[in-house]
C-alpha cells in the first residue's frame, strides 16, 4: 500500500497555504470604474471622464460618466485622476509556481505566453479560464524541440519526419498553443517542424537554430523570434564568425523581417540582467523587488555559484554591454520599419523577477527609441493580435474580457507610470492596491522554510535496517530534503522515502519500493502545484508495466516494456540509488561494469509520451575514502552524455549522489 498521499497534499497546502486565499477570488458580478481616463490602446490617445461598466467578467459599457447609470448593486471604483489601460501581456515567461503567478498579477500582467509547457500549465489553464484560481491567462508552448546533441537537458530531440509529425500532433492533442524551436535543429528538421506546426495551426516560436540562420527563419516564416537570436550573427562582417558587427546592415535586416511577417520578442531585460549579475551582483540584490524572490532561487542567481559567470572576464562583460547597445538599435529599427514587436522578459531568469521585469522591459523599449505608446502596444494590442485574441483582450473596448490595470499617471507621457498601480482587474475580479500589497507580503511569507520539512507527513516505518535524511542540492543550493528507511520483510526488501522541495517548486513525493523474488514494484505519490500524481511500475520476469495518473492525464498505461534481468530502474529520488547501490557494492576497487538503467520522470510523460528512458551506465569503482565506496559513472542516454558520482557507505547505503548541478547529500 502506498504512503498516504493525502498527508502530502495537506503539507503542500500548508507550505503554500498563505497563498490559498488568492486562488479563488470572489468579486461582484458588476463593477464600475467611475470618472476614469481610459487608454483604449486602439491608437495613441486618452479618453477622460469615462465610466467603464463590467458585468460577469466582461466590459459591458463605456461612456461619459455623467450619462451612464451605475447599478445600485455594483462595486464602484473611483477613477478620478486615474488611468485605465488593458492588462499587460508578457510573451516570454517560464511559469514555475503559484508565487510567480501572483507576482505577475500584482504587476498588472493578466496574460502570459509560457515558453516551456508541462502538465502544470495544462492543468492550471482551465481553472484560470473559469476564474477558479488567480493567475494570468496562459498560452503555452510544449516541450523545447532541439537537435542532436541538444543544448541542454529536458528537451525533446527530433530527427525523423515520423518523429516530427507524431510530436507536433501530440502537442496539439494535449492543448498546447505553440511549438518552441531551439539552437541545434538541422535545417531539414527545422523546416519540417515549422511546416507540421503550421498545418496544425500552431505558431512556431523560439531561437533561430545555429545552422538555419536568420535568413532561413525568415524564409520559413517562424512566427516569433525570441531574444533577437540570429540577428547578431547576420550582422557580422564575416558571417559565421565572432568578428566585427556591421551596424549598417540593421535597416536591411529590419526590412526583410517586416516583409517576411516575422515577429520579434526582444527580451532586452534578460540580456541586461545577465550582464549586470556578473558585474553588479551586490547592487542587484538590493533592488526592492528582490524581496519577492525565493531565497533558494536568489542563491542560484549568485554568479559565484555559476560556472557560466565564472568563465567570463571584464572583456566579456564589456562585449556583452556593446551587444546590448546593438540589440536596442536593432529593436528601434524593427519598429521603425514596421516589423512587429512583442513584450517579453524571460522571467524568472537571472534577476528577471516575474511581473516587475515587464515594467523594466517597457522602459528598455522606450530607451531603445520607441514612443511610450509603441512600447505599450508590444504588451497589449500586439500580443492579442499575435495570439489571434484581439476580439477578446488587448484593448479597452465593450465586449472584451475585463483584464484591466488602473494606474496613477499617464504612461503615454511617462512609461514609468505603468509601475504606479492603483489596482488590477483580472477577468472581472478587482484587486485594489491595498490587497496587492497584502498579496506581495503573503508571497514573502510563503518562502519561509519550516524547521522540520516532514512535520506534517506520516512517520516512516520503524524498526528499519537503515534510515537517513538527505539534502537536495542544485547549483550548490539546498532546495529540499529526502528521508528514507530500508527494511527487510519476509525475504523482501522495502524502501520508503519522502521528498520535499522548497519554494518555489513546492513539491512532495512519497515513494515505496518493494523488491522480492516475485519482482520489483515502485509506487510514487506526488503533490505539486498543478495537482496530485500517482505512478506504479511493476517489474516481473523481463517485462515492466507502468500505470499513472497525472493532473492532466489519467489512466496512462504501458504493459510492453522489455526489462532484462541486468537492467536497473532509476528516478529523481535518492531512494532509487539505494536500490542501485545494492548491485554496485559488489564491485572491487578498479573494476568496471556496464549497466542499462531505465529512468522515469514525470516531466517527460506530458511532453514525450509515457515510457521509460534507457540510460547506459559505465560504472568504475574508485579508491575508497573515509571508509566509503566511490563510484564514477559515465552516462549515455538517447542523445546526450553525462557523468555522475555515487558514494556508498560500507554497508552499501547511499552517502551522496551527484549528477551535473543536482546532488543528494546525507545529513549527519
Amino acid at each position: 500500500m502506498i504512503l498516504n498521499a493525502k498527508a502530502g497534499c495537506f503539507f503542500l497546502l500548508l507550505l503554500s497555504g498563505i497563498l490559498d486565499r488568492w486562488m479563488e477570488p470572489s468579486s461582484p458580478s458588476i463593477s464600475a470604474f467611475v470618472d476614469v481616463t481610459v487608454i483604449p490602446m486602439d491608437r495613441d490617445r486618452t479618453v477622460p471622464g469615462q465610466t467603464v461598466l463590467v458585468k460577469n467578467g466582461r466590459i459591458a459599457q463605456i461612456g461619459d460618466w455623467r450619462k451612464i447609470s451605475v447599478p445600485e448593486n455594483a462595486q464602484t471604483i473611483k477613477g478620478k485622476n486615474l488611468f485605465l489601460m488593458p492588462g499587460l501581456v508578457d510573451m516570454h515567461v517560464h511559469l514555475h509556481s503559484k508565487a510567480d503567478t501572483l507576482l505577475l498579477v500584482a504587476n498588472g500582467i493578466t496574460t502570459v505566453r509560457n515558453m516551456r509547457g508541462t502538465s502544470l500549465h495544462l492543468s492550471w489553464r482551465p481553472q484560470i479560464d473559469k476564474g477558479k484560481i488567480l493567475a494570468p491567462s496562459i498560452y503555452s508552448c510544449g516541450s523545447i524541440l532541439d537537435g542532436n546533441p541538444p543544448t541542454g537537458e529536458n528537451v525533446t530531440i527530433l530527427q525523423t519526419a515520423e518523429e516530427i509529425e507524431a510530436n507536433i500532433a501530440h502537442q496539439k492533442r494535449l492543448g498546447f498553443d505553440c511549438v518552441k524551436v531551439y539552437n541545434r535543429l538541422s535545417p531539414p528538421v527545422y523546416e519540417q517542424i515549422v511546416s507540421a506546426a503550421h498545418r496544425q495551426n500552431l505558431t512556431v516560436a523560439g531561437h533561430v537554430p545555429f545552422s538555419v540562420g536568420l535568413s532561413g527563419a525568415l524564409t520559413m516564416r517562424q512566427d516569433s523570434i525570441e531574444h533577437l537570436t540570429g540577428y547578431m550573427t547576420a550582422l557580422r562582417v564575416t558571417p559565421g564568425t565572432s568578428g566585427i558587427i556591421d551596424q549598417e546592415k540593421i535597416p536591411e535586416l529590419a526590412k526583410k523581417t517586416q516583409k517576411a511577417g516575422v515577429w520579434n520578442c526582444p527580451t532586452l531585460v534578460v540580456q541586461q540582467s545577465l550582464t549586470d549579475a556578473g558585474e553588479n551582483f551586490e547592487k542587484l540584490v538590493k533592488q526592492p523587488e528582490i524581496q519577492y524572490v525565493a531565497p533558494s532561487r536568489l542563491l542560484m542567481w549568485n554568479p559565484s555559484r555559476n560556472a557560466r559567470f565564472q568563465a567570463m572576464n571584464r572583456e566579456d562583460f564589456e562585449g556583452a554591454r556593446r551587444g546590448i547597445h546593438v540589440l536596442k538599435e536593432l529593436t528601434h529599427a524593427l519598429q521603425k520599419n514596421g516589423a512587429r514587436l512583442l513584450l517579453g522578459t524571460d522571467a524568472p531568469s537571472y534577476f528577471v523577477v516575474p511581473g516587475f521585469s515587464a515594467h523594466k522591459e517597457l522602459q528598455n523599449l522606450v530607451n531603445a527609441g520607441l514612443s511610450p505608446y509603441q512600447a505599450l502596444q508590444t504588451g497589449t494590442r500586439n500580443p492579442a493580435e499575435f495570439l489571434k485574441g484581439l476580439s477578446t483582450f488587448g484593448t479597452v473596448e465593450t465586449g472584451k474580457r475585463a483584464d484591466l490595470v488602473l494606474i496613477k499617471c499617464n504612461p503615454l507621457r511617462n512609461i514609468g507610470c505603468t509601475k504606479q498601480i492603483a489596482g488590477v482587474m483580472l477577468q472581472g475580479s478587482w484587486i485594489p492596491e491595498d490587497k496587492i500589497q497584502v498579496m506581495l507580503k503573503d508571497v514573502v511569507e510563503s518562502y519561509k522554510i519550516p524547521q522540520n520539512r516532514f512535520e506534517n507527513l506520516p512517520e516512516l516505518p520503524a524498526h528499519s535496517e537503515f534510515s537517513a535524511r538527505y539534502e537536495i542540492i542544485f547549483n550548490n543550493t539546498v532546495l529540499g530534503e529526502e528521508r528514507l528507511t530500508i527494511k527487510n520483510d519476509s525475504g523482501a526488501q522495502e524502501i520508503f522515502s519522502q521528498q520535499v522541495s522548497d519554494a518555489p517548486m513546492d513539491a512532495i513525493y512519497q515513494t515505496k519500493i518493494r523488491r522480492s523474488e516475485k519482482g520489483l514494484v515502485v509506487e510514487v505519490a506526488g503533490s505539486r502545484p498543478e495537482g496530485d500524481s500517482r505512478l506504479k511500475i511493476s517489474v516481473s520476469g523481463q517485462i515492466a508495466n507502468l500505470q499513472a495518473s497525472l493532473p492532466y492525464q489519467e489512466g496512462l498505461q504501458r504493459a510492453d516494456i522489455h526489462m532484462p534481468p541486468d537492467n536497473l530502474l532509476d528516478g529523481g529520488f535518492i531512494a532509487m540509488k539505494a536500490l542501485i547501490g545494492a548491485r554496485l557494492k559488489q564491485l572491487a576497487v578498479g573494476e568496471t561494469k556496464n549497466l542499462v538503467v531505465k529512468e522515469f520522470d514525470f516531466g517527460i510523460f506530458v511532453n514525450s509520451g509515457f515510457d521509460l528512458m534507457d540510460n547506459a551506465w559505465l560504472v568504475r569503482r574508485d579508491e575508497d575514502t573515509n571508509g566509503n565506496m566511490n563510484f564514477a559513472i559515465q552516462m549515455q542516454w538517447q542523445y546526450q552524455k553525462g557523468t555522475a558520482k555515487l558514494v556508498l557507505d560500507r554497508n552499501g547505503f547511499p552517502v551522496s549522489f551527484e549528477r551535473g548541478p543536482r546532488a543528494f547529500r546525507r545529513k549527519s
